[in-house]
């Protein structure tokens, strides 16, 4: 922190500064161990003798690492309020104070300010090469001098790049948005359901993620950003999220009949208050889309994939649909249901259904692997056909 010249002396803890004539600036260390006190005024500017010239500088003169990057208003006659102890002998009380202690936190906080207004929410990495890359992004400082070196058009050892004009950099592209930020904001940001970050974007198995205090956003290259939350979050987290068949989520959770879902790349999601939250998925998940999913018969699901004895089933409030390799997937419902379950269900002698409920003379039929069972519609009973 540098203090104007017409101010009290300060105690320097220590720490390195640029000094030297012109052509030969080098590190110098500066405290109470080498005795000497850190400048109070005039500009930086140099080139090391220590640090290697940097990749991004490389189209500048010279072989050293050139400071400095950008220029900020840092004057300590007119800089920040700084309430000061001072030395032995010399009055306490308010100074102002300046310099690249007070410059560089403030440019910080302007990059941070321009990265959330674009729906930045995670970090950009060393950000010396985009500013390098973009030099009419800058308010270019070209009059005047620090003492030493003088300001001139493009980069100089007085004021670098000149004054970044943080708006142009993020239209050059430092900061684009990544997926969850701008599925995040598109949402309506802390003011959605989502509410504020509970942690950083992390990397998860094929993709990244963000948590919330109202849900989730997963991302994946192939399916994009989507949010998932409530009931139906706890359900994915429980078959162990995107590391899982369930894999990453293709929508935000939706209304459908009945109640709500999200759908994912290997399952889909349904919850309502009467059901829960379960999943379905493989060739089940395909043949329940086919019938019309929560709008047709079956309803809304009432179990996630279970065993059965020859294959795979799902219950739904108004059917069951039971999947086997050499069966396929098939629904039972009804009176046929009722029998079916009754009669011992996959592990009775009929075994798995070999098709959905149909049409038959004088009423309704599903055929299974060893049989079938018949509805009456007039006399409202059923019949079973073992083979």
């Amino acid at each position: 922190m540098d203090f104007p010249a017409s101010s009290p002396s300060v105690v320097a803890v220590g720490g390195t500064s640029l000094t030297g004539s012109p052509g030969g600036w080098q590190e110098t260390a500066w405290g109470p161990a080498a005795g000497t006190l850190p400048p109070v005024r005039g500009g930086g500017g140099g080139t090391s003798t220590r640090s290697a010239r940097p990749a991004y500088q490389s189209s500048l003169p010279g072989t050293g690492r050139l400071v400095p990057d950008i220029a900020s208003a840092a004057d300590p006659a007119h800089g920040i309020a700084i309430y000061c102890t001072c030395t032995p002998g010399q009055p306490a009380g308010w100074y102002a104070g300046g310099g690249t202690s007070a410059a560089a936190p403030a440019q910080a906080g302007l990059l941070v300010s321009m990265l959330s207004g674009y729906a930045r929410t995670t970090g950009i990495g060393d950000i010396h090469p985009a500013l390098y890359t973009h030099p009419s992004a800058f308010r270019d400082v070209t009059n005047g001098a620090n003492g030493t070196y003088p300001a001139a058009a493009g980069y100089d050892q007085a004021t670098g790049l000149g004054s970044p004009a943080w708006t142009a950099l993020a239209a050059a592209g430092l900061a684009q948005p990544d997926a969850i930020g701008q599925h995040y904001y598109d949402l309506g940001g802390p003011g959605s359901y989502l509410g504020a970050a509970t942690a950083p974007e992390t990397a998860v198995a094929g993709g990244r993620m963000q948590t919330f205090h109202g849900g989730n956003l997963y991302w994946s290259a192939a399916t994009g950003a989507h949010a998932v939350h409530g009931l139906i979050l706890s359900r994915y987290q429980a078959l162990s999220g995107p590391a899982a068949f369930a894999g990453f989520p293709t929508s935000d959770e939706q209304a459908v009949v009945g109640g709500r879902a999200s759908t994912f790349t290997g399952a889909t999601i349904y919850w309502s208050p009467g059901t829960g939250a379960h999943e379905v998925h493989g060739l089940i998940r395909a043949h329940y889309q086919a019938l019309g999913g929560p709008a047709s018969q079956a309803g809304l699901p009432t179990s996630d994939e279970t065993a059965v004895v020859g294959g795979r089933a799902n219950t739904f409030t108004g059917a069951t649909i039971y999947w086997s390799p050499a069966a396929g997937a098939h629904e039972v419902h009804g009176a046929i249901g009722s029998a079916y379950l009754s009669y011992g269900g996959p592990g009775s002698p009929l075994a798995l259904p070999t098709s959905d409920e149909q049409p038959a003379t004088g009423g309704r039929q599903n055929t299974f692997q060893h049989g079938s069972i018949t509805y009456n519609a007039t006399t409202g009973t059923t019949t079973v056909h073992q083979l």
